[in-house]
């Protein structure tokens, strides 16, 4: 039987029959893939501690006819320790959750493993979650081409400083004579337009060192989620946590 080798992060699993798990992985040679953990729910499983969610892992899996099978698995890294903290795990989740959700299976991208990477290795430092959240949703945009408009009005091309709006529907900023023609169309700051547009064309690093005021990190936060809604139109597990 055909064999392949892979490492990524585990992005979830889920039950199969009375002993076994479906497991999907986001790798860094193949993007995401599934596979079949045969045996992974027993108490004596050699598989089962290494197959966890956010676990980075590195994986030797036989091609099958509908379903690849694991045959070994070996633990590169737990970034993720502290596993009663829920608002970490809920963060955690959302990554996995997002990039499942939205990412095609066997489509390979170096740019979304890496940012995979980064992202949970700033949980498991401790840093700040609304922030490493917001920097891998602009990121994540970015890289897949979501990214929404937030440096001119997206109807008439104004570039504006002053009473600006952004529209899911319409994909980014529109000024204040456009944002009548979108229902959804909401007030955003200046500083919450460039601090968008700066998580996406920046490192964690950098925009970790940037002071973000609590009233401007809200509003983001608030803003990105609409868009998230209206761009996915799924809900999300990891909003339930």
């Amino acid at each position: 039987m055909q064999s392949y080798k892979a490492q990524g992060i585990i992005l979830k699993r889920s039950n199969l029959g009375e002993a076994d798990r479906i497991v999907t992985v986001f790798s860094q040679e193949f993007g995401k893939i599934k596979f079949v953990a045969k045996g992974s729910r027993r108490i004596n499983s050699k598989l089962a501690g290494s197959i966890e969610p956010f676990y980075f892992t590195s994986f030797i899996i036989s091609k099958g006819k509908s379903l690849d099978i694991l045959t070994s698995a070996s633990i590169k890294d737990i970034p993720i320790k502290d596993e009663k903290n829920l608002k970490l795990i809920k963060t955690a989740s959302f990554f996995s959750e997002l990039v499942d959700k939205m990412w095609p299976e066997r489509v390979p991208n170096t740019e979304i493993y890496t940012l995979l990477e980064e992202v949970f290795a700033s949980l498991g430092k401790g840093e700040d979650d609304e922030i490493v959240r917001l920097y891998f949703e602009s990121k994540f945009y970015q890289i897949s081409g979501y990214f929404p408009e937030t440096f001119v009005c997206v109807r008439c091309g104004h570039r504006s400083e002053e009473n600006l709006h952004f529209s899911p529907s319409a994909g980014g900023i529109v000024d204040s004579g456009c944002c009548a023609v979108y229902g959804d169309s909401r007030n955003i700051s200046t500083d919450a337009a460039k601090l968008w547009r700066y998580a996406s064309n920046n490192s964690l690093a950098e925009f970790l060192n940037v002071k973000i005021p609590k009233d401007i990190k809200r509003e983001l936060t608030n803003i990105s989620n609409c868009y998230l809604t209206y761009v996915t139109q799924r809900e999300f597990n990891s909003d339930k946590i």
